[in-house]
């Protein structure tokens, strides 16, 4: 797609004037080179669409478009170079077409509207100019607001139902808190990074910020940096060429080139070496790296979600740390928001009637593992009856091996009680005296 404005044509005659043929053939390399920045510009900008359109003849004829006018329209606009704008935009009123041609024909207007297309909510603005100081047209640039306004109906609906956001779940003030983070991450494209214990739902968010985001239409890559082994951990972001080294049968793509346009969700950032987070910093600065085994540069479109549990002041570069905390986002542990426990019981739970004393068991456990061992607890339970098992005591949670046992005696003597349909029986599963049992259930306060 080339736009030549009014502008670029009287540069171009203020050069051909020039008498000095080296002094002229500089300026016209950097006219080229600034032509050729802003058309990568606009075909690399993933959210705002471009169609330029002609006056011709009294109509608007499409001239060209950009790559991201094919993915906000959902359109290949190939076949419509050289059609009528009717032809392009068959929605659009006879009015609108009308005021399109009419406007055209004025110069330096900047009008700004609101339009249905198909089912989205486009804003578009159009900008008159003149193309090579004799053909009048219309550049429109526009994006696709209907996601935006889909994004402003949930941030509502959600403050009518505080108590769920998403896929998280809680009321507590610390929640309030990463609900209006989550918020303010999807509306910006800054890089955002989660911090948290294991198990408190960073995966959660990154895909929640994506989802809500203008990138949600482009892929969500996730990887967990601590899974891949050093040696290959360049090539696998930055792909390799042919022969890079042993074993390089073929050119392969990375992370990054998959991610491109949308979202790279880095679990555990802080496992990636020193001299690999320099090159994480070079991308995240310009969009620039190389592939393994190559001197080219090659240019990502990418956002950087990142995460870890561990302390990011010690595990991450200074200059990185302050490129990916833009947006800090900290998952608290769920020992910290207590009073969210009994909604994450009843979300997990499904169908499933939990005892009371088994929740208070639930509440007044520690959870080291946070939303997601609870999670796995409850279904637990409510697939086999056993609440913890003897694997899930820990010597941080318990104070000596009787407690254990006491432990481990209250969840065994209750799951018997709901499979028996009397004290009588129950004594006889756990080959107890029936006086026995009753002295137990005295003691764990079971009915």
């Amino acid at each position: 797609m080339t736009l030549r404005t009014k502008k670029h044509h009287e540069l171009q005659t203020i050069i051909d004037s020039i008498p000095d043929i080296s002094m002229r053939k500089q300026m016209e390399e950097a006219l080229q080179e600034n032509e050729y920045r802003f058309r990568q510009i606009v075909e690399r900008t993933p959210f705002v669409g471009l169609h330029e359109y002609r006056l011709q003849k009294g109509d608007l004829v499409f001239g060209g478009y950009n790559q991201a006018a094919n993915t906000i329209l959902h359109l290949d606009h190939t076949p419509f170079i050289g059609k009528s704008i009717g032809t392009v935009f068959p929605a659009l009123t006879m009015d609108l077409l009308d005021h399109y041609r009419k406007i055209a024909q004025q110069d330096g207007l900047t009008w700004r509207s609101e339009v249905h297309y198909a089912d989205q909510q486009i804003e578009g603005w159009y900008d008159i100019f003149a193309f090579h100081c004799c053909e009048q047209g219309i550049a429109v640039t526009f994006t696709d607001i209907s996601a935006q306004k889909h994004l402003v109906q949930q941030l509502e609906d959600a403050k009518r139902h505080r108590y769920q956001f998403g896929a998280l779940i809680g009321k507590s003030s610390v929640m309030q808190d990463v609900y209006q983070r989550i918020e303010k991450a999807a509306r910006i494209d800054s890089s955002v990074l989660l911090t948290g214990e294991s198990g408190t739902g960073k995966d959660v968010v990154a895909q929640m910020i994506h989802s809500l985001s203008q990138r949600k239409h482009f892929p969500f890559v996730a990887i967990n940096c601590g899974a891949i082994p050093h040696n290959l951990m360049e090539s696998t972001f930055f792909g390799h060429k042919k022969g890079a080294f042993t074993g390089a049968d073929q050119d392969r793509p990375g992370y990054f080139d998959r991610a491109h346009q949308g979202t790279l969700f880095l679990n555990e950032i802080g496992e990636l070496s020193s001299s690999l987070q320099a090159k994480f910093l070079r991308v995240i600065e310009n969009g620039k790296y190389s592939q393994v085994g190559d001197t080219k540069d090659k240019y990502a479109d990418v956002r950087i979600i990142a995460a870890t549990h561990q302390n990011p002041h010690q595990v991450l570069r200074q200059d990185l740390y302050y490129r990916v905390n833009v947006i800090p986002i900290h998952l608290p542990p769920l020992r910290e928001h207590k009073e969210d426990i009994p909604l994450l019981i009843d979300h997990f739970r499904q169908d499933t009637e939990i005892p009371r004393q088994v929740s208070m068991q639930l509440y007044q456990y520690n959870w080291p593992g946070n939303v997601r061992e609870l999670s796995q607890i409850v279904q637990r339970y409510c697939t086999i009856g056993i609440l913890f098992d003897i694997s899930d005591v820990s010597f941080g949670d318990v104070q000596g091996l009787q407690k254990a046992l006491n432990e481990f005696e209250h969840q065994y003597i209750t799951r018997v009680l709901q499979r028996s349909s009397t004290h009588r029986d129950a004594a006889k599963r756990l080959k107890i005296s029936t006086r026995n049992l009753r002295q137990k259930c005295q003691k764990y306060h079971l009915s």
